[in-house]
């Protein structure tokens, strides 16, 4: 029974296939299979093959390695599967840096850092000095969550409930606990980076500094 379509299909499946292979060089394929199938004692990776294979054949025409590999998924290249590929590489173009080194920068810088810090609040000598947390749920900012105050010298703990975690939410919290228990009690607090106390600078004063951990970093 011939099927009109299913037979084009067909046609078409094999010219594909084939389509590549006329514009290439025919022995690259058979020297690639070969270099595919030794396995164990294979030494080139698929670039390596295609790079030495175009140096030592210049007047051939040979294809790029990113062309292999699309031929190889694809089926064109009968005999190798993708399974069988010695390593796979993913090719990125190279981003334009106008002859200026691509650095990472840093989040932006809240306060006073963590390195400024005076000796005698490292040390633990005297109370009144705070670390400062979130403690969040599963969705984090989405429900309430807790926040502390923990005295580096006594331990001595203060728990704040905020029904949303927000930078607003946090400093009137404060506002409130610095209400009840005198805010010259609090002579330091020292924070990570996170945005929930990006605006802690705020509630500074002459006798209350605030400090921020390194990047990327809880000290």
């Amino acid at each position: 029974m011939y099927i009109a379509d299913t037979a084009h299909i067909l046609y078409k499946k094999r010219r594909q296939k084939c389509i590549y292979r006329k514009q290439y060089d025919s022995l690259f394929f058979v020297e690639l299979k070969q270099e595919i199938l030794k396995r164990e004692k294979r030494v080139h990776s698929i670039d390596t093959f295609c790079n030495i294979y175009k140096r030592d054949n210049p007047d051939k025409v040979a294809p790029s390695t990113k062309t292999v590999y699309k031929m190889i998924h694809r089926g064109q290249i009968e005999g190798i599967k993708p399974y069988m590929l010695p390593r796979m590489i993913k090719l990125k173009p190279r981003k334009k840096t106008d002859g200026q080194c691509n650095t990472k920068k840093n989040k932006s810088i809240l306060g006073a850092r963590i390195k400024q810090r005076p000796e005698h609040i490292n040390s633990r000598e005297e109370k009144g000095h705070f670390e400062i947390d979130a403690v969040k749920g599963k969705n984090g900012k989405n429900e309430a969550c807790i926040i502390t105050l923990v005295d580096r010298k006594s331990r001595y703990t203060c728990i704040l409930f905020l029904a949303k975690l927000n930078a607003q939410n946090v400093n009137k919290a404060l506002q409130k606990l610095f209400r009840k228990v005198r805010k010259k009690n609090f002579k330091s607090i020292t924070s990570d980076n996170g945005s929930e106390f990006s605006r802690l600078t705020e509630m500074e004063s002459r006798n209350m500094k605030v400090f921020f951990a390194h990047p990327y970093s809880s000290y």
